[in-house]
Order: C-alpha cells, then sequence, then structure tokens
C-alpha cells in the first residue's frame, strides 16, 4: 500500500501527442469497431496502441463523463510523426458517438459542437459570465472553445 501518486503514476520517457474522447459505456463496441474498421480498410498505421478506460458518470457541468458512464479512447502518435491527420481521423469516426473532447488534449472543436454535447454548456457560460463579465481570464484558445 501507498500513495496514489507512487502507485498510479509512471515516467513518460516518450512524447507524443494526443487526443482523447469521452463516449458512452454503452456505444463502446460499437464505436472500437468503427476505428478498427477505418484503420484496416485504410491501411493506417498506428504506432501507439489506443489506451481504453472507463468512468462512472458524474454531475459536473463541463465533464466528459457527464451525465453517463463513459468509455475515453486515447490515440497517440510519437512527436516526431505528423499528428494531426491521425487524430482528426479518429475525432471524426468518433463523432457519431456523442465523443466528448477531453479538454487538456488535441481536438477541432469549437463552441456550437461543444454546446450540442454538453448539456449544461450554456449554464456553465452563463456562471463564467458572471464571475468574470469582463472576459479577464479568457485566453483567445478559451474564447473560442466557450465564446
Amino acid at each position: 500500500m501507498d500513495d496514489s501518486a507512487s502507485v498510479f503514476t509512471a515516467p513518460r520517457r516518450v512524447r507524443f501527442q494526443e487526443s482523447e474522447w469521452a463516449i458512452p459505456a454503452h456505444r463502446f463496441e460499437e464505436a472500437f469497431d468503427a476505428l478498427s474498421t477505418r484503420f484496416e480498410d485504410e491501411r493506417v498505421h498506428v504506432t501507439f496502441p489506443l489506451e481504453v478506460r472507463r468512468a462512472a458518470a458524474d454531475d459536473v457541468w463541463l465533464s466528459t463523463a457527464y451525465g453517463r458512464d463513459t468509455v475515453y479512447l486515447a490515440a497517440h502518435r510519437h512527436h516526431r510523426e505528423e499528428a494531426g491527420p491521425y487524430l482528426l481521423m479518429v475525432q471524426r469516426i468518433l463523432a457519431p458517438f456523442a465523443a466528448r473532447p477531453h479538454w487538456g488534449k488535441q481536438h477541432w472543436l469549437g463552441r456550437r459542437e461543444l454546446a450540442a454535447l454538453h448539456p449544461r454548456f450554456e449554464d456553465f457560460r452563463a456562471a463564467r459570465a458572471t464571475a468574470d463579465p469582463d472576459g479577464v481570464l479568457l485566453t483567445g484558445y478559451l474564447r473560442h472553445l466557450l465564446g
């Protein structure tokens, strides 16, 4: 027995770019099959294993697991490989499965798409505007994401 930071962490010896998508758990098999089929059909060279994990539903407004049991699918590319086309392909394949992007990893969605994926998105925007009416805490990227 030990502290979680000692047990659940490992050094990262390889640099990579990553995109991670949260899909409803009951759609995992269908989504994974869609990825596998596309990779096989287009002979996509997958250089990192897809990472899969699961989480219970929660009630945090912008959580990727808000209101649904969730399976996460993460795709990676080595930092010396061109990551964009592969990660964008994964995004597009998973889009029909109501895939929500990990907020801290690569994706190509903006406010309109995020609002459609997060039922409490507008509530969050209203609370954010109340807390920071002048937008002092907004960056250009956050303006793109939150409007």
